[in-house]
C-alpha cells in the first residue's frame, strides 16, 4: 500500500494551502502537521502534541480536525473574537453592535493584510502591534459569541467602508453604519470548533522567582482605571509587584487618558508584573507602552494559554526589544486537574495558582484559565483574582489560609469587577473579609442627570449584596471613590 503523504504547510490558514483532504486521515499524517511555526525566538506556533518539543503549541481536540481540514479553505482565515460592545443609547456614533476579532496566526495575518492592499489599495504603516480586526455600527446582530474562534470569509468584507485607524491595537476598521441591514454584506464567519488557543506543551519550565518584600506594612493599590484591572502590591510605599495593566477595553490607542495612567504610575524599584489572563481590560496599558516604559518591570509572568496573535507577538517583543525575564507558567489542562494549581514562586509572603485551561463546550474560556495571586502579610492577607470563578477563588484562598491558625482580616479584589458568575466566595476558618474591592466603570447620568446603569452593568446588584449582606464586609468601588484605592 502506498505511504500517505504529510500534510505540512507554513500556515494552515495561508492562501498557499492546497487540500487534498481524501489524503488526509487521522494517522500519522495528521499527527504531523506542522503548521504554525513561525520561528521568532523559540516559542513557535505549532499544531501538534510532540511531548519531545520544548513549543507553545495550538491545542486542539482530535476529533475535530477533519471538520476543520473541511473548513479551511483560499479566501478564509482563522480570527477569535475576543470582546462585544454595544453603542450607549443615543449614542449617534455608534450605531450599533461592534465586533473586535484578533488574528490567530502570523500566516492569516500577511494573508489578510495582501487581501485588504490588493482590494482596498490599503497599507498598514503602524510599526506597533496591529492584529484586530474590528466591525463597528453592525445593525443586525452576528450569530456569534466572545471567546470562540471562528474562520473569516475576507471577500464578505468587500462592501463594507475600511478606515484605516493606526493605532497601537487595530489594523483596521470596517464600518457598517450606512448598510441598512442587508445581511448579505455582513461579515460571514463560520465555527472553528475544538481550537482551544497556544498552550505550552514542552519540558518542564523552570521554577518562578519572585523577589522577597522588605519587612514592613504591605499595601494593596486598586488603580482607578475604570473598566479595567490594575492592581499594586506596595511597601514601605514603594511598588514591588505589579498584577494586570489595564484599562476600559474601548482604549484602542495611546491617548492623552493612556498618556496621564503612565505618566502618573512610575516604577523606580523594577517590580515584578504578572497579567493574569489575555483580556484587553488586563493589558491593554502595557501593550501600549514604549520600550523605555517596559522597562520599568523586571519580570513578565504569564501562563502559558494565549489565545491569539495580540499577546503572542506582545511577547515577542518583550523578549527582542526589552530587559525583561519572561517567565511562563503552565497551564495545560493535560497537566493540571484540580481547580487551582499552587505554583512556587520563592516568596514566603506570595502564593501563585494557576487556573487550568478550560473549555465550556466548543468555548474555550479565557477568563477562567488565568492566574491568582495571593499576598499574606503579618497584618493581612489580600487575593487578586482577575477574572476568574467564584469557585477558583475559594480554593485559592481555602489553599493560602491552610497553616494561618488565628483570624486575619482578608481582603479581597473580586473576580471579574462583579459580574460574570453567580457570586459565592466560599472563605475558610480564620478568614475574616474586611472589604471586597471592585474595578468598575465610572458612573453613567442621563440628560436629566439621573444616573444610569453603566455599560457594562457590572457589578451586579447580586455581587453587591453577596459582599454586604452574606459576608458583612465593607464594598470598596472605584466608580464611587472616583480615585485609586488604597489599603495599608
Amino acid at each position: 500500500m502506498e505511504k500517505k503523504k504529510n500534510f505540512n504547510t507554513d500556515d494552515l490558514f495561508s492562501e498557499e494551502i492546497n487540500l487534498d483532504l481524501p489524503e488526509l486521515t487521522l494517522g500519522e499524517s495528521i499527527d504531523d502537521i506542522a503548521g504554525f511555526s513561525d520561528d521568532f525566538w523559540g516559542i513557535h506556533y505549532h499544531l501538534g502534541n510532540n511531548q519531545e518539543d520544548t513549543r507553545i503549541c495550538f491545542s486542539y481536540e482530535s476529533k475535530y480536525v477533519p471538520k476543520i481540514l473541511n473548513l479551511l479553505r483560499k479566501g478564509f482565515i482563522a480570527v477569535y473574537l475576543d470582546f462585544i460592545t454595544e453603542a450607549e443609547e443615543g449614542d449617534k456614533e455608534n450605531v450599533g453592535s461592534s465586533y473586535s476579532f484578533d488574528l490567530v496566526t502570523p500566516g492569516g495575518y500577511g494573508m489578510y493584510m495582501r487581501y485588504i492592499h490588493n482590494t482596498r489599495g490599503y497599507q498598514d504603516t503602524n510599526n506597533r502591534i496591529a492584529t484586530y480586526i474590528q466591525f463597528k455600527n453592525l445593525r443586525t446582530k452576528l450569530n456569534v459569541s466572545e471567546k470562540q474562534y471562528y474562520l473569516l470569509d475576507l471577500k464578505s468584507l468587500d462592501k463594507a467602508e475600511l478606515s484605516g485607524e493606526e493605532n497601537a491595537l487595530y489594523i483596521s476598521v470596517y464600518d457598517y453604519r450606512d448598510i441598512q441591514g442587508d445581511s448579505s454584506v455582513l461579515p460571514q464567519l463560520r465555527p472553528l470548533p475544538g481550537l482551544k488557543g497556544i498552550v505550552y506543551n514542552g519540558k518542564p519550565l523552570p521554577n518562578l522567582h519572585i523577589p522577597e518584600f522588605p519587612k514592613g506594612i504591605l499595601r494593596l493599590k486598586v488603580n482607578n482605571v475604570g473598566q479595567g484591572n490594575w492592581n499594586e502590591l506596595q511597601t514601605r510605599k514603594k511598588t514591588r509587584l505589579v498584577y494586570d495593566l489595564g484599562t476600559n477595553i474601548e482604549k484602542k490607542s495611546r491617548d492623552a487618558y493612556i498618556d496621564k495612567l503612565i505618566n502618573s504610575h512610575p516604577y523606580t524599584r523594577k517590580p515584578s508584573l504578572i497579567i493574569s489572563h489575555w483580556d484587553l481590560d488586563h493589558y491593554n496599558i502595557f501593550l501600549y507602552m514604549n520600550r523605555k516604559e517596559k522597562n520599568q518591570f523586571s519580570q513578565l509572568i504569564v501562563s502559558t494559554t494565549l489565545p491569539s496573535l495580540t499577546p503572542f507577538m506582545l511577547l515577542q517583543e518583550v523578549v527582542q526589544n526589552t530587559k525583561i525575564k519572561l517567565s511562563l507558567v503552565d497551564n495545560n489542562p493535560h497537566l493540571l486537574t484540580a481547580p487551582v494549581n499552587y505554583i512556587n514562586v520563592q516568596n514566603k509572603q506570595l502564593k501563585l495558582f494557576a487556573c487550568p485551561m478550560k473549555m465550556d463546550g466548543n468555548k474555550f474560556n479565557t477568563n477562567e484559565s488565568g492566574l491568582i495571586l495571593n499576598a499574606n502579610a503579618e497584618d493581612k492577607n489580600i487575593l487578586l483574582t482577575g477574572d476568574c470563578t467564584y469557585a477558583q477563588a475559594s480554593e485559592a484562598v481555602k489553599q493560602s489560609f491552610a497553616n494561618i491558625h488565628q483570624d486575619k482580616n482578608h481582603y479581597l479584589v473580586v473576580p471579574h469587577h462583579g459580574g460574570g458568575h453567580t457570586p459565592n466566595y466560599q472563605t475558610p476558618q480564620h478568614c475574616n473579609i474586611k472589604a471586597a474591592v471592585i474595578s468598575v466603570d465610572e458612573l453613567k447620568t442621563n440628560k436629566n442627570g439621573i444616573v444610569v446603569r453603566r455599560r457594562y452593568g457590572h457589578p451586579t446588584i447580586e455581587a453587591v449584596h453577596h459582599f454586604i449582606k452574606k459576608h458583612g464586609c465593607k464594598l470598596l468601588r472605584t466608580d464611587y471613590a472616583n480615585e485609586d484605592i488604597i489599603i495599608s
